[in-house]
């Protein structure tokens, strides 16, 4: 793996002749990691209260403890998708996006790079305030081929609903939509969408 800065990577030489492509690494923001963490663990504290309060407090009135059980919930997996993602890559000790030659690896989606030639409909999208997210389907028994996580699999159907299969989050990371792009498009055509 190479070492190299956010959207330039390093450039090797295949005998000192011919530079190979670029393998651009993208490495993780821990602070922002860190605010990620504290902000899921407090929003999973407050789904605790507030099932406590409509439990207690609300306990007759069925139509108030429903509701109020169902933000709990919902809260509850709010928090805890955030907790969770900061906290694989908090403790991946990899970092965490990876574009080159062999493919697109994030270590939170696969176990192994994703080929080019497997990844369809690529794009780049801008996440906003979360940063760019890359969208993208896969070709026939490519999710076999580069270890795609039994988690990440079972939130394809709704992925689909927004018309990709897989994302890369790139949250907590040092990526910025003009990195990706600049990384992936030597390898493979990418469409950017606002």
């Amino acid at each position: 793996m190479i070492d190299g800065a956010p959207g330039t990577g390093d450039r090797q030489t295949d005998g000192g002749n011919r530079p190979t492509p670029t393998i651009t690494v993208f490495h993780p923001r821990f602070g922002v990691l860190k605010f990620f963490l504290i902000f899921g663990i407090a929003i999973m504290l407050q789904a605790i209260v507030t099932a406590g309060f409509f439990m207690v407090f609300l306990n007759e009135q069925i139509e108030f403890l429903i509701a109020g059980l169902g933000l709990s919930i919902f809260l509850l997996l709010v928090g805890y998708w955030f907790a969770a993602y900061a906290w694989r890559r908090m403790r991946d000790p990899e970092n965490p996006i990876i574009v080159g030659p062999s493919g697109l690896h994030d270590r939170a989606t696969s176990e192994r790079p994703i080929a080019w030639s497997d990844i369809r409909d690529l794009s780049v999208w801008d996440g906003v305030r979360g940063g760019p997210v890359i969208v993208y389907d896969l070709a026939d028994g490519a999710a076999d081929r580069a270890g795609i996580y039994a988690r990440v699999r079972r939130t394809m159907w709704l992925n689909r609903l927004f018309g990709y299969s897989y994302l890369v989050r790139s949250y907590g990371t040092d990526a910025t939509i003009g990195t990706l792009i600049e990384a992936i498009v030597p390898f493979a055509e990418v469409k950017r969408h606002h």
